[in-house]
């Protein structure tokens, strides 16, 4: 039996995408890696190397980083809404790998693995669409969920949140499924859905759930090494020699003056440009 685990990376951050990522297999047991993932990225050069390691032990080979956002869930409503081009420094063709110079073993049987790279200007969209940053995370959750072929999926909780049924059914109707969902249960702890079509299948969302189950646990690790892809992607579109992206967390004076280096070099050239939809590409004030 396969087991899906999924979780994001990035939700609070003022720069940058939010990732959401799903890791399909058979049961894994590997529990040590429940341990590891929140201790394995200090930022330290080590800690690349590490993640990155990982992430191509699990997915494979992989050309650039717009090779992995063409296969991302949800491209072409990024491609849709961008004011620029996703290339241009969201997720611009940096070679991969990035941090490891020595040759990196792949798995023979390796899991499915499904991304969101949900840059900000998608994000923004769908806090307006939601409320909330935690509703829109929720959906995205959700996506991913639905579209995995596993009958138990494991998700992280989404903040405080109880409920997650009217986006589960948001996620149904914009993916074109046309079932009714049973509420198994909803508590601050687990809220557990199911749906029979197009074949039954049971949601989690449980607290804590990268501590618990090690699906979530390696669905985490991945989703850390694409969002520091994407922040190296912005963080050399500003900062042109960077080897190490900025986190898109820290003080606002810091990520203001980022914001105003990419909007300077995007100046030079493109001309004129509506510089609130750009930052909308970039900040994140919800």
């Amino acid at each position: 039996m396969r087991f899906c685990g999924i979780d994001e990376n990035g939700l609070g951050p003022f720069l940058g995408p939010l990732i959401i990522t799903s890791y399909e297999a058979e049961r894994v047991s590997d529990v040590q890696i429940i341990k590891d993932s929140k201790k394995v990225f200090s930022r330290k050069e080590k800690d690349f190397e590490f993640i990155e390691r990982f992430f191509i032990n699990e997915f494979g080979e992989v050309r650039d980083l717009y090779d992995l956002f063409e296969k991302s869930e949800l491209s072409q409503v990024i491609r849709s809404i961008c004011p620029f081009s996703p290339e241009t420094f969201c997720f611009s063709k940096i070679k991969i790998p990035v941090w490891t110079n020595f040759p990196i073993s792949v798995k023979k049987s390796r899991p499915n693995i499904s991304f969101i790279l949900a840059c900000p200007g998608l994000l923004h969209l769908k806090v307006r669409d939601f409320g909330t940053k935690f509703r829109a995370n929720a959906y995205f959750l959700c996506i991913l969920a639905l579209k995995s072929e596993s009958q138990m999926v494991f998700c992280g909780k989404s903040g405080y949140k109880k409920s997650y049924l009217e986006e589960l059914e948001r996620a149904m109707l914009d993916i074109g499924i046309k079932t009714q969902t049973k509420v198994v249960k909803e508590s601050d702890e687990v809220s557990i859905y199911e749906i029979k079509e197009p074949s039954k299948k049971r949601i989690h969302f449980i607290k804590d759930a990268d501590l618990k189950f090690p699906e979530v646990a390696y669905a985490s690790i991945i989703g850390k090494y694409l969002r520091e892809l994407c922040m190296l992607s912005m963080t050399r579109f500003a900062f042109q020699d960077s080897r190490f992206p900025i986190s898109g967390y820290g003080s606002k004076k810091k990520m203001n003056y980022t914001v105003k280096r990419i909007l300077d070099n995007l100046r030079t050239r493109f001309g004129i440009f509506d510089e609130e939809t750009a930052k909308k590409c970039l900040e994140r004030n919800y």
